[in-house]
């Protein structure tokens, strides 16, 4: 009768383990594409359907399309803060933050607050960004 109990508790603990490893590898992953947004992480970090929406972007753009449009983002600063990380599934993750950026895009300033979230998927074991949404706020 013991070994059952025994067992599930070994089973929750590599479980948790598990987990932990997932959300620490979502949080350098996220952390690798915020500060360093270049063709090379975009490709390596986002799905090939990726999408995102931005106000600066003026709506849905794809990976592609960000990886055309690097050269009129000017990023100085990009500070997060009470980032949450939730495993909505084994193989999806909802990441949301507040967000202070400092830059333009196409010569027009960035906004300077917003709301950030993002679905990441795994796939073949490697973590990926799939959505991002920036909304800005007051």
């Amino acid at each position: 009768m013991r070994t059952i109990p025994v067992s599930l508790l070994v089973l929750l603990s590599l479980s948790s383990l598990v987990l932990a490893d997932d959300l620490k590898e979502i949080k350098t992953l996220l952390d690798r594409l915020n500060h360093s947004f270049t063709k090379e992480n975009i490709e390596a970090l986002m799905t090939e359907d990726h999408v995102a929406i931005t106000t600066y972007y003026n709506g849905a753009t794809t990976r592609a399309q960000q990886v055309k449009l690097l050269s009129e983002l000017k990023m100085e600063e990009y500070k997060t803060t009470n980032m949450v990380i939730k495993l909505i599934g084994t193989n999806t993750a909802l990441i949301t933050y507040d967000l202070e950026a400092k830059g333009s895009f196409k010569g027009r300033p960035l906004p300077p607050k917003c709301v950030a979230s993002a679905i990441w998927v795994k796939k073949d074991g490697k973590w990926k960004e799939r959505f991002y949404q920036e909304t800005p706020v007051k």
